[in-house]
């Protein structure tokens, strides 16, 4: 109740110095010429506002060149405007390219022509499609004509306003429409049936009902400031099968009080295994029933929700668990990880130890397992969610596709079969309820960092649970119907809710026939140790490394980033103040040896990360992401953060190697957890806001220790 009733007063403070803000007289516009000189030559800017750094980013939300603008104030537009002859052709156009900020904010565009209003159009989530939105102006009337074109950026309350512009130009003829959107060839069912669907009589699927959050993750578990208050959807439930022959639909289970998900088909296909909700209960729990209906039993059970469960090749069970008995370190709502238990429900035991969602494990044929890990290791909370794998026994984790480029959450993924690539649910932005997003298929054979071996195959990006038979022939989700597609994006709908379950949704349709089983990885962990081991080939080899000499690097510092058990925030405070969401412990420090190679011995289970420190004891290189070992696993890696498509150095030996691992060795004298008030502030107190203070405000810094998020700043002298 304190930290609720702190986080009230803060939140408060904080609205109060933002009204004041709005109210005050508008600052100057800001300069941002040069920007729009080199993204759209020709066209002057006028009125933008200094909020969200306005100008030219390289790269952002999946395009590059990107131009941001801000309104100057909640009245006056930011406004792009140009003199220029319209194409004397029979329908030229005005084609703008346009985004919002994040997964939530939007604005208002106006289109002017001499004066006259063309178009007015909101641009947000409800319009954009991945966050953008292609805008084509029909300019027939100024064929021919000399136009002033005035392109405004109007505010749309007072909320990250910034209009992001990806394209403006002016075309002779509209652009050729997207391929994605040509219907259907008129027999694609019928030769999918034929082809690489042949031998599929049925399917199986889940119907229940969206969750209540718009976020992917939060569709199970309470909401933090009130127990009773649950993520799950409305009442309803079934577990179907529909013969894709004849359209006939057979319930396996029906519970209009409960909820089921995840369905997958066991190896024999005689059985499967789901999520199941009974009526009346809080949680979901992991659940096998015969294929014809019959001998229904539960696995799992607690006061914990068991989800998106998938067989492994020697008969064990990997799920995701709210076991983990944390909180999201940005949100209200509960965290799952991985977890494994035997075929039974019996000897649960984690494989994961992120403090952040992992989702939809699936086996891929080598053995691995491939899901989605989101984690922010001091980089956006909102822009990491991507593909890794692990060993079934949770050792050999590693990035499969994405990580070092934010955006988009990459859901559901599976093998494709006959081939190396995978399809998934690229959820735009942040993500999207119930993993909704576009059928995307991805290569991973250059590496985890190539943007260009993932290939959208949906135009929208409001399709679920991608399944394929082939890299032609899938099948998805999408709201009350299930379908198929090809791998043009040309979809054909196989079968629709009836309208007596119209509050309901489908879900997770899987194939109903028997499946090879996986290559078998044997285990690589010890379950009686508690500690695993570190192997660092050259500290020296990696990205942003350069101008780093060996020798340089003398010492890790390793940290652990705490789960959260609680969470009554979706920003940073209590934990800083526009910093870190997340709460570092520091472990200690482990020697680098003179050819850059360390071996160390680690606690396992636990979210590690590294900073290389010199002989100083400064911060080279920090790490933003986190790595993990399981009892008794030896991890090695080459380098920091190097290429994942680099091999390891020809080198006799490592001088790391040559002796016993390295222990953490505890840094004499520092708290394993800084608190700001009482081992930062004095040193503040002792050196600095003699100066830095409210009367004094040299350099317009304030240090003194009486100010927190909302407080006006002082007035410096004149």
């Amino acid at each position: 109740m304190r930290m609720a009733h702190q986080h009230l007063k803060t939140a408060t403070r904080i609205l109060a110095a933002l009204t004041a803000l709005a109210s005050a007289a508008p600052a100057a516009p800001i300069d941002i010429s040069e920007a729009v000189k080199t993204f759209a030559p020709d066209w002057q800017v006028a009125d933008c506002g200094n909020h969200m750094k306005p100008g030219l980013r390289r790269f952002w939300n999946q395009r590059s060149n990107v131009l941001i603008t801000h309104p100057l104030d909640r009245k006056i537009p930011c406004t792009l405007s140009r003199t220029v002859t319209v194409p004397a052709t029979k329908r030229p156009v005005l084609v703008l390219d346009v985004g919002h900020h994040l997964s939530s904010w939007d604005w208002t565009l106006v289109v002017k022509a001499d004066g006259k209003e063309l178009l007015k159009k909101q641009i947000g989530p409800s319009t954009c499609d991945n966050g953008w939105l292609r805008v084509v102006v029909d300019l027939a009337e100024y064929a021919g004509k000399s136009v002033k074109f005035d392109l405004l950026n109007l505010a749309d309350g007072w909320a990250c306003e910034g209009g992001y512009w990806s394209k403006i130009a002016l075309l002779d003829a509209p652009p050729p429409p997207d391929p994605r959107k040509a219907p259907a060839p008129p027999l694609m069912f019928q030769s999918f049936l034929d082809g690489p669907m042949a031998g599929v009589e049925e399917i199986v699927f889940a119907v229940r009902s969206m969750g209540q959050d718009g976020h992917w993750y939060a569709n199970f578990g309470h909401h933090v400031r009130n127990a009773d208050r649950m993520m799950y959807g409305p009442a309803g439930g079934r577990l179907c099968r529909l013969n894709l022959r004849n359209g006939k639909v057979v319930n396996l289970l029906d519970d209009p009080d409960g909820a089921v998900r995840d369905p997958q088909l066991h190896y024999d296909g005689k059985k499967m295994i789901f999520a199941y909700r009974r009526g009346g209960s809080r949680h979901y729990h992991l659940y096998e029933i015969n294929c014809d209906g019959t001998d229904l039993r539960q696995l799992t059970d607690g006061p914990y929700d068991d989800y998106e469960p998938t067989y492994l090749p020697e008969g064990d069970i990997a799920f995701c668990s709210s076991r983990c008995n944390r909180f999201v370190n940005c949100w209200f709502t509960q965290v799952a990880i991985l977890y494994r238990c035997d075929a039974d429900g019996g000897g649960i035991r984690p494989l994961s130890a992120n403090i952040e969602h992992d989702n939809t494990p699936w086996m891929l044929p080598d053995g691995r397992l491939l899901y989605m890990r989101w984690e922010y290791v001091d980089r956006s909370r909102v822009r990491f969610h991507h593909l890794w794998t692990a060993n079934p026994d949770g050792t050999g984790q590693m990035v499969y596709y994405g990580n070092m480029h934010p955006g988009t959450v990459m859901l559901d993924a599976k093998p494709i079969p006959g081939s190396r690539r995978v399809v998934a649910s690229f959820s735009p932005g942040h993500g999207r309820k119930e993993h909704a997003g576009h059928i995307t298929v991805v290569d991973p054979r250059n590496g985890p960092d190539d943007r260009g071996r993932a290939v959208r195959i949906s135009r929208e990006a409001d399709w679920r649970d991608p399944y394929a038979f082939s890299e032609d022939c899938f099948m998805a989700a999408r709201r009350r119907k299930l379908w198929v597609m090809n791998g043009t994006g040309a979809a054909k709908a196989i079968y629709t809710l009836p309208p007596e379950l119209k509050h309901l949704d489908v879900h997770e349709p899987r194939p109903l026939r028997p499946r090879k089983r996986e290559h078998v990885i044997p285990s690589r962990m010890n379950a009686s140790r508690t500690t695993g081991r570190l192997a660092l080939a050259d500290v020296t080899r990696g990205r942003n490394m350069a101008g780093v000499k060996r020798g340089e690097i003398k010492r890790l510092l390793i940290l652990e980033t705490l789960p959260k058990p609680v969470n009554f925030s979706g920003s940073m405070e209590p934990i800083s103040l526009g910093g870190t969401f997340t709460l570092p412990r520091i472990l200690g420090t482990v020697p680098v040896e003179p050819d850059g190679s360390a071996y160390m011995e680690v606690p396992a289970l636990r979210s590690l990360f590294f900073v290389a420190l010199d002989s100083n004891g400064l911060s080279v290189k920090r790490m933003q992401s986190f790595v993990s070992v399981m009892p008794g696993e030896t991890v090695g890696c080459i380098g920091c953060h190097e290429e994942r498509t680099e091999g390891p150095p020809v080198r006799a030996s490592l001088m790391a190697t040559r002796r016993a691992p390295s222990p953490i060795e505890p840094i004499e004298g520092m708290p394993d957890m800084f608190e700001f008030p009482r081992d930062i502030q004095p040193i503040l107190d002792k050196h600095c806001v003699q100066c830095h203070n409210d009367t004094q405000y040299a350099g317009k810094l304030l240090l003194t220790s009486d100010r927190g998020p909302g407080t006006p700043m002082p007035t410096p002298r004149s």
